[in-house]
């Protein structure tokens, strides 16, 4: 007489489960995935920070081209001009002395209080050009100093 056995019949031996390797498979793939996300929103917030530091050192600029065009006798006649300057004086002589130093007081709280954050203000004629330096060097991979340059008639 014979037996008949099934086609299919599942021993006791057999893995029901996931093991431990494909456990911690999964968990290394997760984690890489993770560490990803978390570089990329590092870059982006390092992004968004030079954008910003940008944006504000163009705004600093043209407040200081609305300062030459508001006073334009003395701006023509260069009490405005200075090379590059990082540090503030004390005290300030007469509205250029005072705007310039007005000026990088602002440049300095909001591009950061290091030698990086400068000002440099230049006419010739009617020509005015304006330069706003800052550290940037986060956002750039080292590059130390960034600057935006504007230029105007007055």
């Amino acid at each position: 007489m014979r037996l008949f056995r099934p086609i299919y019949s599942p021993r006791r031996s057999a893995q029901r489960g996931a093991g431990l390797i494909e456990i911690m498979i999964a968990v290394l793939l997760v984690s890489l995935g993770l560490i990803g996300v978390v570089r990329m929103q590092l870059g982006s917030m390092r992004n968004a920070e030079s954008a910003y530091m940008q944006s504000q050192a163009s705004l600093l600029a043209y407040t200081m081209l609305d300062a030459l065009r508001a006073d334009r006798l003395a701006a023509l006649q260069n009490a405005y001009d200075m090379v590059r300057t990082c540090t503030i004086t004390p005290s300030a002589s007469g509205l250029a002395g005072e705007v310039q130093r007005h000026w990088l007081q602002s440049i300095k709280s909001l591009l950061g209080d290091t030698e990086q954050s400068c000002g440099e203000v230049q006419c010739n004629a009617s020509q005015c050009r304006v330069r706003v330096y800052w550290d940037d060097s986060r956002a750039t991979d080292g590059a130390d100093s960034y600057f935006i340059e504007l230029r105007t008639q007055i």
